[in-house]
């Protein structure tokens, strides 16, 4: 037996466990999404055999969608597969600001009507990334319950995750390596970020706040400039209990 058929041998075993084993996560997750989406009455859709499913839907007053996406990184070198979380709050929080961790920068850079907004606390990780269109606005908006919380969601686990609030609605994009193949962590899982994100909601009071203060400023668009974040650091720390 020559070395490369022995080789060939390798690399076909190699090929036949990966293959079985993505089909093998596949049908886990199909089962798992489907039985999720008839609990909640959402739609599912399974896709063909071998094609990855989704599901949409109004959960508690939330509309969340599920599918497989594309690492939305113009700066990575190879295009990622991954599950997308998209959770979309239909309620009116301050205009504008964009938060993500730091592989998120390139996205952010690409809303041209932001500009790069530095939080002073001691509790926020500097390799979170925000960008604000109406400063003090945003800082009225951002008390330190809310940097807390808003923390805690942009360091999901094992995730890219981007938060985009404005006076309409707040959006949450989640981009993970988890298949989220059981059902009933995942309803668990939901149910934590929708209290977190039950917690960022402005008062009435507030809001009126936000609006006194944004014609207070010059409301002139401008495009950010790229390279002015703060410098991310080496932290790794990811919240395993959400």
């Amino acid at each position: 037996m020559s070395i490369w058929f022995f080789l060939w041998i390798i690399f076909a075993a190699i090929m036949a466990f990966v293959t079985g084993w993505s089909t093998y996560i596949l049908v886990q997750q199909k089962q798992a999404w489907k039985s999720f989406a008839e609990k909640n009455k959402i739609k599912f859709r399974s896709g063909k055999f071998f094609a990855p499913c989704e599901m949409d839907g109004m959960i508690d007053g939330f509309m969340v969608s599920f599918f497989t996406g594309t690492q939305q990184n113009p700066e990575a070198r190879k295009n990622k597969q991954l599950t997308v979380l998209e959770i979309t709050d239909p309620s009116a929080f301050v205009d504008g600001v964009a938060l993500g961790s730091e592989e998120m920068k390139a996205f952010i850079e690409l809303i041209n009507t932001l500009t790069w907004h530095k939080i002073d606390n001691k509790d926020w990780k500097k390799q979170n990334l925000v960008a604000s269109r109406h400063k003090k606005s945003v800082d009225k908006f951002l008390t330190e319950k809310r940097i807390k919380i808003l923390d805690e969601l942009l360091n999901f686990p094992s995730s890219d995750v981007i938060i985009i609030l404005d006076d309409d609605q707040g959006v949450f994009r989640f981009e993970t390596s988890n298949p989220f193949t059981d059902a009933d962590k995942l309803e668990e899982m939901l149910k934590k970020l929708f209290a977190r994100i039950e917690k960022l909601r402005p008062s009435d009071e507030e809001v009126k706040q936000f609006q006194s203060l944004r014609k207070s400023e010059d409301a002139q668009p401008v495009t950010i400039e790229k390279g002015n974040a703060e410098k991310p650091v080496d932290d790794t720390e990811k919240n395993e209990d959400i």
